[in-house]
């Protein structure tokens, strides 16, 4: 990992350097306004990020490669993302990709194109003669690795720009990283620059391209997440954009979240109505749904939408994938829903009575560590609902009041311990998870019940 880091920090100065004769005069500043050439590679499509207020740069989502390489995900072995925007003045932009998932990373294509709309065509006399449709294009390559602390990724660009009379084209190269959590609270921090290459000529006239570079952090809270990024355009003055999103509801696969952003960087221009962004997504299994809705003060409004489905079971997670996603995706799912975990039972006699309560304490206690609500046997009527066990839990959940309910056997055999756990969700009333640990002997439940806890909370 050291070795990937250094080759990294290295890429990163050199690029640094490099990108000197690709900057406008007076780069990083008010100055530079208006001197970027493909200036659609500004616009990101991604709803989500948007609706941030254009952070959240760590954020692993299916479309993550187009503003940080290192942050691209997909919940299972494939993902296509179809994503439009209606912009404003009549232009649009859409965009199409593809993710895949290996062990030691993903790989993504993607082909972007936006529309500035229709526009009459004129002779020397202001006759209409035709109407012409200018427009940009883009292909995209992105690979991101896996580490053991960091995820960090590449992407490469071949850009078009189409004015009808004359064409244009370009190359462009963004790389990016995000550090792991290493808890379930601890935040991530993302470190990328976007569109780094040579300019855009278009017959005798060329201009650099909008090269950026941010730093950003997501930190997870118990009902909501928030982040900041601080950004360096070189097109532009330095600014900071926050955003923050939250389980509206939620169950076992799927979560509805609000979305809220800041971004002042066109306050100047559109005033401060263009400063804010609002959102929501609708996140499953197997698909998710993005809606954005970002106003820019008398030039209008701008609605984003973007779909993506999953596809093709992965065999497992990395144990740095499932790091990688606790806080913004395993813990959503969760995160309003209320648990009970019920003493693990011996069918056969009472002798390991007490170790199947500790054994249940055990998970309450590491449920409780991560900020879930879960119900101990203080809890009023807990007794009652008990004895409901294991035949039906159902009655067991509705006389507690949970969400999702823990019950299981213990046994002994062969001189080891063996934890049959179960996990029942209310809503669906079904049992969605079943597994059986096993330990060397009754002493190590403690670990056990914190390794069931961790299967509990997998997706």
């Amino acid at each position: 990992m050291k070795t990937i880091i250094a080759y990294f920090v290295f890429f990163s100065v050199i690029a640094a350097e490099s990108s000197a004769a690709f900057l406008p005069e007076g780069a990083f500043s008010a100055d530079a306004r208006g001197t970027a050439g493909a200036s659609f590679l500004k616009n990101i499509s991604s709803p989500k990020y948007y609706a941030l207020g254009e952070s959240g740069s760590p954020l692993p989502v299916p479309e993550g490669f187009l503003f940080n390489p290192g942050s691209q995900y997909c919940l299972q072995k494939n993902c296509i993302y179809a994503a439009y925007q209606s912009l404003y003045f009549e232009s649009s932009r859409g965009e199409l990709s593809w993710t895949y998932s290996r062990d030691e990373g993903f790989y993504s294509f993607a082909f972007l194109s936006q529309s500035y709309g229709t526009f009459d065509k004129l002779n020397s006399k202001a006759e209409k003669t035709g109407s012409f449709s200018p427009s940009d294009r883009a292909f995209v390559f992105s690979k991101s690795f896996n580490g053991e602390k960091l995820n960090w990724g590449l992407s490469f660009k071949l850009v078009q720009s189409d004015l009808i009379f004359e064409k244009g084209w370009s190359a462009a190269l963004d790389a990016g990283l995000v550090s792991l959590p290493l808890k379930e609270k601890d935040a991530s921090y993302s470190l990328y620059f976007r569109n780094l290459g040579p300019p855009m000529k278009i017959g005798s006239h060329s201009d650099p391209l909008p090269f950026e570079a941010g730093i950003g952090v997501l930190k997870p809270y118990e009902f909501l997440n928030i982040s900041a990024e601080i950004k360096f355009p070189s097109y532009d003055n330095p600014y900071v954009a926050f955003g923050t999103f939250a389980p509206l509801f939620s169950s076992s696969n799927k979560n509805f979240e609000l979305r809220a952003g800041f971004n002042p960087k066109n306050k100047k221009q559109l005033g401060w109505a263009s400063c804010f962004s609002a959102g929501f997504g609708l996140i499953s299994d197997y698909f998710q749904a993005d809606y954005a809705y970002v106003p820019y003060g008398d030039l209008g409004d701008t609605h984003r939408f973007s779909f993506s489905y999953f596809f093709g079971k992965k065999k497992s997670d990395s144990y740095q994938e499932k790091k990688f996603r606790t806080q913004t995706l395993n813990r959503m799912f969760f995160s309003d829903k209320k648990f009970a975990a019920a003493p693990l039972l011996n069918l056969s006699s009472s002798e390991y009575r007490n170790l199947g309560s500790m054994f249940a304490g055990e998970i309450s206690s590491c449920l409780k560590e991560k900020n879930y609500n879960a119900q101990t046997e203080d809890s009023p009527y807990y007794g009652e609902a008990e004895s409901y066990l294991p035949e039906s839990p159902k009655l067991f959940c509705e006389r507690l009041k949970a969400d999702y309910c823990i019950y299981g056997t213990i046994k002994a055999a062969e001189k080891k311990m063996y934890y049959e756990i179960s996990v029942y969700d209310h809503n669906k009333q079904e049992d969605i998870k079943k597994f059986i640990l096993e330990s060397p002997s009754s002493y190590d439940f403690k670990k056990a019940a914190y390794k069931a806890c961790s299967y509990i909370l997998e997706d």
